[in-house]
């Protein structure tokens, strides 16, 4: 069991899920410095972007692709709860309920141990979906229409 960030990513033609599970909060590192090691080492290859440059440019887009994070809430008196959350943006493309399970298995966790809370911190951000198109061609971002996360 652990806690840490996730991403769908669009590797086309189809979305993969990638969670960095870690044992606890002093190895966790956040969306950043994890959507940079994605864009090295899964997407400009997967995209065949050789260009420095690019590969920069795609690093500063951390809110182009559906996303969340994994955390072990504290108790009132401060402990570690035997319950986890996920926090998600809403926008997990291909419809949430139908990815939950892959979440929940990323991080080792199970189905009743896990509630999903929506965040807007871990919605996606127009600007960035935008300009990661023009780099990697277009993403199908739509969800099934009237679906709730």
């Amino acid at each position: 069991m652990s806690v840490g960030p996730f991403y769908f990513i669009y590797l086309r033609p189809k979305w993969k899920l990638f969670a960095k599970p870690a044992d606890n909060d002093a190895e966790f590192f956040g969306h950043p410095k994890f959507w940079r090691g994605l864009c090295k080492d899964v997407i400009a290859p997967h995209y065949g972007i050789q260009d420095e440059r690019m590969v920069k440019t795609l690093s500063e887009l951390c809110y182009a692709m559906p996303r969340g994070r994994c955390s072990q809430p504290l108790s009132r008196r401060g402990k570690l709860m035997d319950s986890w959350t996920i926090y998600h943006g809403g926008d997990v493309t291909g419809g949430f309920q139908k990815n939950s399970a892959a979440i929940i298995r990323s991080f080792g966790l199970k189905r009743g141990q896990v509630r999903f809370v929506l965040d807007e911190h871990e919605t996606m951000q127009a600007d960035d979906q935008q300009r990661i198109q023009k780099i990697i061609g277009p993403v199908p971002y739509l969800r099934p229409k009237g679906e709730q996360p």
